[in-house]
Formats: C-alpha cells, structure tokens, sequence
C-alpha cells in the first residue's frame, strides 16, 4: 500500500467542498492516496450508490470516523467519545 498525503494551503468552506457536512468544522482538507483491490473499490463505489454518500471520499472519510470511534470505545473500556 502507498500513502501519499499533502497540505492544501487554502482553507476549504465547508459544505460547499467534497461534500463536507456543513456541521463539520474542518478548515484544511489532506489529500490522502492509496491502492486498494479492485474487488473493494468495487464494493466501496456499490456502498455510496446504496447508501447515497456523495462521493467515494465522503464515504472514506465516515468510514475512518467509525474506525476511530470503534477504537476509542474499546480502549476506553467501552466509552464511546
């Protein structure tokens, strides 16, 4: 797998870019580039039809939320933050 990850310098507004909520409070976005199976993305791109995410990106970024909530939780001794 390769990560690959760059600082935008221009602050993103959000809601108006790469389907951002506009409840989130993010003023720079990081690019973030990597390999995945084909059979994945596959399922990825089926999971933002069916579940109406505006974009594979949204979908990453919410997947990653629950990731680090997940983990949080168990290391919290069952705390969710």
């Amino acid at each position: 797998m390769i990560l690959l990850l760059s600082y935008s310098s221009e602050p993103l507004s959000p809601g108006l870019k790469y389907g951002i909520p506009s409840f989130e409070p993010v003023s720079f976005m990081v690019v973030v580039s990597f390999h995945i199976p084909n059979s994945l993305m596959k399922e990825l791109e089926r999971l933002v039809e069916e579940v109406g995410f505006t974009s594979k990106s949204e979908a990453i970024r919410e997947a990653i939320r629950l990731l680090i909530r997940e983990y949080k939780k168990k290391s919290a001794g069952g705390v969710a933050y």
